[in-house]
């Protein structure tokens, strides 16, 4: 398999001090260090053939490419059996870039390759099958909304993703002033299909009684217009906002619910 390389349609400009950059990037990297997958955190006969960090003078021609800065970039080459996947572990140089940067990536890069957050740094996976992609990216135990949402690879046809991001704080609280726990982490996909607009949220909550609750309150909600219908999974909510009821049944089929996970609200 070639090695993971990022293609973009826009190149987005961006001032960051070369020589402050590259002298920071050394402790910086202690991120991914943190962040990256041992031998040890690995499913048996999964083993770590290659690593190898961008150089300063590869750090700035991927920033040029990618369209956001970053201070550090770690290459993992994985090896399963007679399969191979490519780990990119990309640290942009503050919050407000990673959460730009996650965007980025998800939407010009998706179907060919899995995004993950964690921790400040932003974690690509491609492999040669979706079994072994599968097995790299429940390695990193990351925020179980990235196992759940849907994935650009699975898109039928006629299904763009316009964008992903986090739903912001001011939201979420909104949502939690009518629960009796707390949401961790909430993100919205947004699609065209067909020339119609739907929205897909996943929410992490601090439990399974909390997701329940949160999908009952999503699916008691009025609107003459936006039909929303919602699912949870564990600790997990899964909800579709759109004109079109049949269209949420589309888009929840596409989400990663364990069906025997699954409990959905009344209506």
């Amino acid at each position: 398999m070639k090695r993971v390389t990022f293609v973009f349609m826009l190149i987005l400009p961006f001032l960051v001090g070369s020589q402050a950059v590259l002298a920071e990037s050394a402790g910086k990297a202690n991120a991914i260090s943190v962040v990256k997958l041992s031998e040890g955190a690995l499913p048996l006969d999964m083993s770590i053939a290659r690593e190898v960090w961008a150089s300063p003078q590869e750090l700035l021609r991927v920033r040029l490419r990618i369209g956001f800065p970053i201070n550090a970039l770690l290459n993992q080459t994985i090896v399963y059996v007679n399969q191979q996947a490519q780990v990119n572990y990309i640290l942009p140089i503050n919050a407000d870039w990673l959460e730009f940067g996650y965007t980025k990536l998800v939407v010009s890069d998706g179907a060919r390759s899995l995004i993950l957050p964690k921790d400040g740094v932003i974690i690509q996976i491609a492999a040669t099958t979706s079994q072994l992609q599968e097995l790299v990216a429940h390695a990193f135990q990351a925020d179980p909304i990235h196992y759940h949402k849907i994935r650009t690879t699975q898109l039928p046809e006629g299904w763009s993703l316009v964008t992903e991001e986090y739903l912001p704080k001011g939201n979420i609280s909104e949502l939690e002033r009518n629960l009796n726990g707390k949401i961790r982490t909430a993100l919205v996909q947004e699609f065209i299909v067909r020339r119609l607009q739907i929205k897909v949220k996943c929410f992490h909550c601090d439990s399974d009684r909390t997701a329940e609750e949160l999908a009952d309150l999503l699916n008691h909600r009025h609107n003459p217009i936006v039909k929303t219908t919602a699912e949870s999974s564990g600790s997990v909510v899964v909800s579709a906002e759109s004109q079109d009821e049949e269209l949420n049944s589309a888009a929840l089929a596409l989400a990663n619910l364990k069906p025997n996970e699954v409990s959905r609200g009344s209506h």
